[in-house]
């Protein structure tokens, strides 16, 4: 299953780098084009891992707990609350 991981976004980055004309890719390239699409969405669902977890503690958003520690847990990141401060 880890080789399927992420497989439809690795596709559609590999398909936009091949149909460029200007740029020639070989296989570090296209694995560093994936490498930093997939880290733009980590950093987009992080951010809004954090905004969810703003509704800690209000009524009617205890979903939000067990969804901020599933998605955390899912990829390797660490609950927001739990977080070091560096």
């Amino acid at each position: 299953m880890a080789n399927t991981k992420n497989a439809t976004v690795r596709e559609i980055i590999i398909d936009r780098c091949l149909s460029d004309r200007r740029g020639r890719y070989f296989v570090r390239g296209l694995m560093a084009a994936c490498n930093r699409r997939l880290e733009e969405e980590l950093q987009l669902l992080n951010q809004t891992i954090q905004l969810l977890s703003r509704f800690e503690g209000v009524p009617h958003f205890e979903w939000l707990e067990e969804i901020n520690s599933r998605l955390s847990s899912q990829f390797f990141m660490h609950p927001v609350n739990q977080r070091r401060k560096l």
